[in-house]
């Protein structure tokens, strides 16, 4: 196996162990877990509301790369806006298909 795909394989390997900031996604339930992991994410990133401009997205169609835990699909999804995620792991996908 050639470095390229060993170092692509560790790579997929650690984001299907946690999805990007899942370590701030503390609770009880999907939905706890959930909001503490967004109250995290725009506590640490707050440039990323304006920068994204959710409500600009209302009646588009948007795509994610990289959807992490799902945060800014179900941001977009409750702006009015139709959201789909793409990702090189599953650990997120896992998340968004199933809701939590």
């Amino acid at each position: 196996m050639s470095d390229a795909s060993t170092k692509k394989e560790e790579v997929l390997a650690f984001w299907d162990a946690a999805s990007c900031g899942e370590v701030y996604a503390e609770g009880e339930t999907s939905e706890e877990q959930f909001q503490a992991h967004s109250r995290a994410r725009y506590n640490l990133e707050p440039y990323i509301l304006d920068f994204a401009r959710f409500e600009d997205g209302r009646d588009k169609d948007v795509l994610e790369i990289g959807v992490g835990m799902a945060v800014f699909v179900k941001v977009v999804e409750a702006k009015g806006s139709y959201a789909a995620g793409s990702a090189g792991s599953s650990g997120g996908l896992i998340q968004a298909a199933s809701g939590s």
